[in-house]
């Protein structure tokens, strides 16, 4: 993707079991979408840990926050309570809203095989 594309639209489960669409999460303002490979590794959390440390940063320009990763749906859940996070992680087990975004075939697969 380059500045002044406009962002695919994607409909992905979150950590509660919700179906989230992009379309209907930027209806409420802004969205920061942030992808990380794997939940509950020490980078991943502490770039999680940040977002949710963040957050009146972000709440300045009305922006949401939104974690996607390959992680399942309980992963997510897991990773989510675990440190408390306040925003949707959003689980794309098979990559493809990784892949639409930027991440190349090669990328998806070696994050998948790093994480099973």
């Amino acid at each position: 993707m380059r500045i002044g594309d406009v962002a695919p639209d994607f409909s992905l489960t979150d950590q509660n079991g919700n179906v989230q669409t992009l379309s209907a999460l930027c209806a409420s303002g802004p969205v920061v979408l942030f992808f990380y490979p794997a939940a509950m590794t020490a980078g991943c959390t502490k770039e999680a840990c940040s977002f949710r440390d963040h957050k009146a940063d972000f709440e300045r320009f009305a922006a949401q926050r939104v974690g996607i990763s390959m992680d399942d749906v309980a992963t997510q859940t897991e990773f989510s309570t675990q440190h408390g996070f306040d925003y949707p992680l959003l689980s794309d087990p098979a990559g493809v809203v990784a892949a639409t975004y930027g991440r190349s075939e090669e990328h998806t697969s070696e994050l998948q095989s790093h994480h099973d």
